[in-house]
């Protein structure tokens, strides 16, 4: 790997500084104005901070965008898929055991439906969009320039790090949702470090955001 120079590192720690600075600042305006503001509303203004910072420090700075899911090659996409499919099938598993046991102990649980898409409640028409975005984000911006900074043989370390930073974001939502984003973050950094491909990821981020709901758990 290439050496990575001093004034880049710095660039770089900048880029994920002002990212955090300005998603905390923004939503503590948002509350502010706006006390009931939806969390999905805090989400896609943390989407729109990101992509901002990240096509003004791509143009003027050393921050790169890796080209990443649809140029993966072949082996790397169906590799990924898999994994993806495999670990989704596991989360189905969970929630369905989830459910059946909330069915006995709680009576609201029992009486929503065993299925529903909810598509009229916030974003969720437009959640696969949204976690593709959000893996690209993740991956591609974030890790592979987190990879850039701390050296490519500390995988656990930079996954780690991006792990905490997907906490942050996730600091308007209840505390099981940063726990989960940070879960997410470490399941899918292997996944995306394995095969430099975030097809899978962003299935896995898919049933994780979406099914909850759909399967009558929240």
């Amino acid at each position: 790997m290439n050496q990575v120079s001093q004034k880049e590192k710095n660039t770089l720690i900048l880029f994920i500084l002002l990212s955090i600075a300005l998603y905390c600042i923004g939503l503590k305006i948002l509350t502010m104005i706006m006390p009931s503001v939806r969390k999905d509303i805090t989400a896609r203004m943390m989407e729109g901070i990101t992509i901002f910072l990240t096509i003004i420090f791509s143009i003027f700075t050393d921050v790169k965008i890796r080209k990443t899911g649809l140029v993966a090659p072949k082996k790397n996409i169906l590799n990924t898929l898999v994994r993806g499919c495999i670990i989704s099938v596991g989360i189905v598993i969970v929630f369905i055991i989830i459910r059946i046991v909330m069915t006995y102990f709680n009576p609201e649980v029992a009486n929503r439906p065993i299925f529903k898409l909810y598509l009229n409640i916030g974003t969720r028409k437009y959640y696969l969009l949204i976690a593709f975005v959000q893996e690209f984000l993740a991956k591609a911006v974030m890790q592979e320039n987190m990879d850039r900074l701390v050296g490519e043989d500390n995988t656990f370390l930079s996954i780690t790090i991006c792990s905490l930073i997907l906490i942050i974001f996730h600091t308007g939502y209840p505390l099981y949702y940063m726990i989960f984003a940070g879960i997410l973050g470490m399941v899918t950094g292997y996944i995306y470090k394995k095969d430099k491909c975030i097809l899978g990821c962003v299935i896995i981020h898919f049933c994780l955001g979406f099914l909850p709901r759909a399967m009558g758990l929240k």
